[in-house]
């Protein structure tokens, strides 16, 4: 996925989970490719659940290196 469809799928998705997290999530807090982060920021908005509840941060997969 270019840069330019990834910030066109996620523009509104940033809105609805920022109204219900109160802060914008940013994919480099997480392992994942393009499509996945927008797949699990879908989900995120669906089912109300934070981010990290359904990808992987970075912080968690290096540890405290």
């Amino acid at each position: 996925m270019d840069n330019h469809s990834f910030n066109t799928c996620i523009r509104p998705l940033n809105i609805k989970y920022s109204k219900i997290f109160r802060r914008i999530p940013r994919i480099t807090d997480y392992s994942c490719t393009r499509e996945e982060y927008v797949e699990a920021l879908k989900q995120a908005v669906e089912k109300k659940k934070p981010l990290n509840e359904i990808l992987i941060s970075r912080a968690s997969q290096y540890g405290n290196a």
